[in-house]
């Protein structure tokens, strides 16, 4: 298993951290260490579930990540859920 911290924005409530927790813990492979507002940490099987497939799941939260060169930029932007901002709480 490989860590993987990261730095996410748009994050300002326990809602959003519950909603970020779920996305992760959803991948297959994937163990969501910590989340806390602004970052989380998870350990995966890189062999089944690639970085790129975690920034796409905090992306579909509604979340952006901060200087992710793992997957060299497709994590800018943010996705379709979540409010203005990306925080679920408006």
């Amino acid at each position: 298993m490989q860590q993987l911290t990261m730095a996410i924005s748009g994050m300002s409530c326990g809602g959003c951290v519950t909603n970020v927790r779920k996305a992760l813990g959803a991948l297959s492979d994937t163990h969501v260490d910590s989340v806390t507002v602004g970052s989380a940490t998870v350990s995966y099987d890189a062999s089944q579930t690639p970085p790129a497939a975690i920034a796409q799941a905090v992306r579909d939260a509604g979340y952006q990540l901060v200087d992710f060169p793992a997957i060299s930029g497709a994590a800018v932007g943010a996705g379709d859920a979540g409010a203005a901002g990306g925080c679920c709480c408006g």
